[in-house]
């Protein structure tokens, strides 16, 4: 690779981004397969801290957007007829005006059919390296598209989208959320300020993040990386295998789609990167919450990478709390020997498909956060025993007022609160 590499010998897309490059007489690209070792574990461990540095101060990104492999090349045949707008113009009859008046006839869901709803955008690499980078060339099936901190654009209008098309373009609310979330995340990223709200886009980036494709799927914390190292400065907050400390408690209350599967070489498993699932409540959602914590983290080690906690798959957190039994096959709570049905209004226990090994699991409810009030409320996790002190995740549960006393209660003996580990 120092020697250098025929050009010929490159796969159609790679070719057709170096001459893309070359026309713009810039000097150097990056190419993910090409500058990183593939094989090696520690040269991506190493570059995945700098995914930050090399998309944040690139000139710009190249998406081989209509391509469905790296042989399919950037730029497609397409007729140059049918890329400028259509337009109408029409008179009014009644008032006999004279005056036309013009029409753009133009698709309002160009934008999302060609960019957002793209086979490139279901893939997990590309939502950081589209947010990181200060502008992208989509090269999709009938034209370029442009996209940056200022605006949309396309060939049909290189100005930009007009904004009636712009507004309209956001068909759902997922969508909405997902793209004002990309604009709202570069101008955080180049912003002094901190805003909580940073916190509620990371919460819509991990839900559309959740359902992207990932080919190894030991790359489900690289591929986010450069984000997580992006805010962390921004936030002034540490993060730990994808959830971030200042706020962790609620943090471990995020929830998955069924079915959901453990992932050990990934992630830890109160971690949402160590399970194949789609979240729909990702971390983030009770930041406003009044509830307290009732669990006790007092430290966060991994003893392969100490040094990348941000990204670490063996992650642990030493905890203090309380674990009540609970009896899979009657769905119930055990506490001070009596067995509470956790069946009815203002209880739910989440455990998803897949998330148990076996029926017989040893399983206990972990208060995580808790509101002593008239309007009491606790949540936490739902962790199956697995030897010694060990503990791991296995989904989560919510309860309300009625419980909440009862479990308060037995939390109040300090008999109960014993340290272990969650893995």
């Amino acid at each position: 690779m120092m020697r250098g590499l025929p050009l010929a010998r490159l796969p159609l897309t790679f070719r057709d981004a170096v001459r893309f490059t070359r026309f713009c007489r810039v000097r150097y690209i990056w190419i993910d397969s090409l500058c990183i070792i593939q094989d090696d574990d520690e040269d991506w461990r190493f570059q995945a801290v700098q995914m930050k540095t090399v998309y944040a101060n690139s000139l710009c990104n190249i998406n081989a957007t209509a391509s469905t492999s790296s042989s399919g090349g950037c730029f497609v045949t397409r007729d140059p007829n049918l890329v400028p707008p259509l337009l109408v113009r029409t008179s009014d009859q009644q008032t006999h005006r004279k005056e036309a008046t013009t029409y753009i006839c133009h698709s309002a869901e160009r934008w999302k059919d060609n960019v957002e709803d793209s086979r490139l955008n279901t893939r997990a690499w590309v939502l950081q390296e589209r947010l990181l980078a200060p502008r992208q060339l989509h090269c999709a099936a009938d034209q370029l598209f442009w996209e940056c901190r200022s605006c949309r654009a396309c060939e049909t209008f290189p100005s930009s989208f007009p904004n009636a098309i712009s507004s309209r373009s956001l068909a759902t609310k997922t969508t909405s959320q997902v793209e004002d979330t990309s604009s709202a995340f570069r101008d955080i990223c180049h912003s002094s300020d901190a805003p909580l709200e940073v916190y509620d886009s990371w919460e819509y980036l991990l839900l559309s993040y959740s359902k992207r494709y990932l080919t190894y799927e030991t790359d489900r914390l690289r591929a986010i990386s450069g984000i997580i190292y992006s805010l962390e400065p921004i936030l002034q907050d540490k993060c730990f295998a994808g959830l971030w400390e200042n706020h962790l408690h609620h943090q471990l209350l995020w929830e998955a789609y069924s079915p959901s599967y453990r992932l050990p070489e990934v992630g830890p498993s109160w971690s949402w990167a160590g399970w194949r699932q789609e979240m729909y409540r990702a971390p983030g959602t009770s930041f406003r919450s009044t509830a307290e914590p009732v669990l006790s983290i007092n430290s966060i080690y991994s003893a392969k990478y100490p040094s990348q906690l941000s990204i670490a798959p063996d992650i642990e957190l030493k905890v203090q709390g309380f674990l009540f039994p609970y009896l899979l096959a009657s769905k119930s709570l055990c506490i001070d020997d009596r067995e509470l049905s956790l069946h009815g209004d203002g209880v739910k226990i989440r455990l998803p498909e897949g998330a148990l090994g076996h029926d017989k699991e040893e399983l206990f409810c972990m208060p995580v956060i808790s509101r002593r009030d008239r309007y009491g409320y606790t949540a936490g996790l739902v962790v199956a025993h697995r030897g010694a002190d060990i503990y791991e995740r296995a989904g989560v549960f919510h309860m309300g007022a009625d419980l909440t006393q009862t479990v308060r209660d037995a939390m109040d003996d300090p008999v109960g609160n014993v340290h272990f580990t969650l893995a």
